[in-house]
């Protein structure tokens, strides 16, 4: 059974061999020691798609802060689902890695809760609205909630875009057909609670962007852009299923008003130079994207973890290397820093890698498989363990996740209906193949490569 998910794609570096146990090679790693060097970073994409398959087979259920794999009572964050980024990225290399059978857990716990029962209606009436679903920050699989931030409740427009995704990836109509209803209920949600702005765009009211900033803010960058991709995910499958897409003409009618004046949240701020002149080469006065619309809290805390308003580059397609804002979103990226907990880097691979920049993506992967002892006792740092799992710190499976993901992001790129072959292959992956990644449209690519150019394309 695993041996026909995990055979279905290989990632294979010129030159590496499995000659070392994997506390040497870990150790060894950032001596530059060549092929060892790359022998883990090989091995690494290959474990991520081992978690992947290992932690959904058999159990219908999505993949927590730990996986299957925690084993003490108090466990940190109560082993539980982590709706502002950690369940999702759990999910990121399931397309992708052509392991799209192992989105389902995920995506069948976010159908049945939103349709099936009662718990996620009821946090949405919590919230004032008559109409759809939600859920907050800290989740588990009886749709039950803590009290830690319960004021995010744009999860279900990030929950909604999975739907949507894995249709993206297989074609799969009447998959479609049956989550449809599901993402027209987060789309209502929205579509009812927006407000109308001094500026004439509408605004999702009290949001805040995680996990820092002012609490109860308008028209803040993350939500905006999570709903710009909610609403249009919902028109397009509208599109798709035709008249199998059960929608009144009202709500169709308030779709399309409420997209054509929704602040997408694009904009951007000047960089105050208060964490340095330059910081990590960007320079006082250069742009960066606006995390908070109207907050005085400009440009984010320093060195934070969360990268929540560049939704835009990665896991969305609203900003790519052609776009207008591509430079500010390049900017933030550099002020942000590179650092930062082992999850938080897993996405930034993805970030860089959607900015096709190899190099950066590359740097990120090598901070992520340090050894975590090598951050000493900064909590704010990650790295991997002995046994490769992720180090938040402490252990977090969502960074293997993010890093696996990030690695087929180097290889491959279909967001924008294109596919792009190598878009961000760093040098150090000189020669190589990568066979069985798949690409949007149910297209199944494979590459070889020498001196960085592809020779092969299948």
């Amino acid at each position: 059974d695993y041996q026909s998910f995990f055979n279905r794609c290989e990632f294979d570096l010129a030159g590496t061999k499995n000659e070392m146990t994997t506390n040497r090679l870990i150790d060894s790693y950032n001596s530059g020691r060549g092929a060892d060097a790359l022998m883990l970073e090989q091995l690494y994409f290959a474990y991520g798609r081992y978690l992947e398959i290992s932690s959904s087979r058999g159990v219908d259920s999505p993949s927590n802060l730990q996986g299957i794999w925690n084993n003490i009572n108090g466990v940190a964050w109560n082993s539980d689902i982590h709706s502002n980024i950690n369940v999702q990225m759990n999910y990121w290399p399931a397309e992708p890695t052509n392991l799209s059978e192992m989105h389902l857990p995920f995506l069948n716990y976010i159908w049945a809760m939103a349709e099936k029962q009662p718990q996620w209606k009821q946090w949405a009436k919590l919230q004032g609205q008559d109409r759809g679903w939600t859920c907050f920050t800290e989740n588990n699989i009886f749709g039950g909630v803590s009290a830690f931030k319960n004021n995010y409740v744009i999860a279900n427009a990030w929950y909604a875009t999975h739907l949507w995704q894995h249709y993206r990836y297989t074609l799969d109509r009447e998959y479609l057909k049956r989550v449809f209803p599901a993402m027209l209920s987060a789309s209502q949600f929205w579509m009812d609670r927006l407000k109308l702005a001094s500026d004439g765009t509408y605004e999702c009211p009290n949001e805040w962007s995680p996990e820092h900033g002012p609490e109860s803010e308008n028209g803040v960058a993350h939500a905006q852009q999570l709903v710009y991709d909610l609403l249009t995910n919902t028109k397009s499958a509208i599109e798709v299923l035709g008249s199998d897409a059960i929608i009144s003409e009202a709500d169709l009618n308030l779709l399309n008003d409420r997209l054509s004046k929704l602040d997408r949240g694009l904009a951007t701020e000047r960089y105050t130079g208060a964490w340095g002149n330059p910081k990590n080469g960007v320079k006082t006065g250069e742009l960066l994207l606006r995390e908070w619309k109207t907050s005085a809290y400009t440009a984010g805390e320093n060195g934070h973890r969360h990268m929540s308003h560049l939704m835009c580059v990665y896991p969305f397609n609203q900003v790519t290397p052609s776009s207008p804002y591509y430079q500010a979103a390049v900017n933030s990226m550099n002020v942000r820093g590179d650092e930062s907990t082992g999850w938080s880097m897993g996405w930034k691979i993805n970030l860089w890698a959607r900015l096709q920049n190899g190099t950066k993506a590359h740097g990120i992967l090598t901070k992520a498989l340090r050894h975590s002892t090598s951050y000493g006792t900064d909590q704010s740092r990650g790295g991997i363990y002995y046994n490769l799992y992720d180090s938040h710190a402490p252990f977090q499976i969502d960074g293997n996740f993010g890093a696996c993901s990030g690695i087929a992001e180097m290889l491959l790129q279909s967001h924008t209906d294109t596919i792009q072959v190598l878009p961000a292959l760093p040098k150090a992956w000189k020669t190589g193949h990568v066979t069985g990644l798949k690409a949007i449209g149910n297209f199944t690519v494979s590459v070889a490569w020498k001196d960085g150019k592809a020779t092969r394309i299948t």
